[in-house]
């Protein structure tokens, strides 16, 4: 197990700054992220088998054993519950503290980081559940003097390689397979009832619509067009990467939906544009994004 505390420089080593952040938040991942939810997956894995159980022939026997055993099952998803919230409760200062003495970017690594879930805002209650000893408080206040500083960008290893454009394009492919799902509702009914014919118009007309909206978005400009000079989302003017003060990609809910959006906050405005669309995933955008977003501020 990564002991974060054993990895902290001394308080007047001088801070080299030779992690990237995406590497930090892997680093992190292992103590914030999977071990915490151990037990929680595990509850869920075991649980998953009762449903099952209880269509077969043991289905008297595991409802006996859910009916006897009911308040210990409660009692270890409560306990899975407490034990996510101490035990990064317990970790993520010392975690904090060894990534901002390793990373340039201190802002861009707490965006990451808290929405992730790796850690919480000191806003949030669980936040104020962080505990730290008296020494790890008194280097965390100082490190974290960085978030209300001007941002340092972190160079990536950019060589100096002119960057190409780049596109970020409607996800084709999600809406193509969503034809499998009513191919084998299809199957299925004609196994059932040994004619497909009472199906074929629901079906036929569901494939018909899918497959006509999946040539109507391959015909639509691209989500995101990225330059080394500029930032274009869908048909609006370009954005000049100078301009831009604050560039990240949030994951909200709507309704049953999960969403993600781009928020883009230059000298011309703010921009949140919805980019759930987009065949490549968000963490692939958003370290796009980024890359040449400091591209283009190191530019003359």
């Amino acid at each position: 197990m990564l002991c974060w505390s054993a990895l902290l420089p001394q308080q007047n080593q001088m801070l080299m700054y030779t992690i990237a952040v995406k590497d930090a938040i892997e680093a992190g991942k292992k103590n914030l992220l999977l071990i915490p939810a151990l037990p929680f997956k595990m509850l869920v894995v075991a649980g998953s088998v009762f449903p099952v159980m209880i269509f077969s022939k043991w289905g008297n026997l595991s409802r006996q054993i859910f009916e006897e055993y009911f308040w210990i099952i409660f009692g270890l998803a409560i306990f899975s519950v407490l034990w996510n919230i101490a035990w990064r409760s317990l970790h993520s200062a010392a975690w904090k503290i060894w990534a901002l003495e390793n990373v340039v970017d201190a802002h861009r690594l707490y965006e990451i980081a808290e929405r992730r879930g790796m850690i919480y805002n000191q806003e949030n209650w669980l936040g104020k559940l962080e505990y730290k000893t008296a020494e790890q408080a008194e280097r965390l206040a100082a490190l974290e003097l960085r978030l209300f500083q001007a941002r340092q960008m972190e160079d990536l290893g950019l060589t100096g390689k002119p960057l190409e454009e780049i596109q970020f394009k409607f996800n084709i492919k999600r809406q193509i397979l969503l034809v499998v799902p009513f191919l084998a509702a299809g199957l299925l009914a004609y196994m059932i009832s040994g004619s497909i014919f009472p199906f074929l118009l629901p079906f036929g007309a569901f494939i018909v619509f899918i497959l006509l909206r999946a040539l109507y978005l391959s015909e639509k400009p691209p989500v995101l067009i990225l330059t080394p000079q500029h930032l274009q989302i869908s048909k609006q003017t370009p954005i000049p990467w100078k301009s831009i003060k604050v560039l990240r990609v949030e994951r909200r809910t709507e309704g049953r939906a999960q969403k993600n959006y781009l928020v883009v906050a230059s000298d011309y405005g703010t921009i949140e544009h919805d980019i759930s669309e987009v065949g490549n995933s968000a963490a692939e955008v958003e370290e796009s994004l980024y890359e040449y977003w400091v591209w283009g501020k190191k530019q003359p």
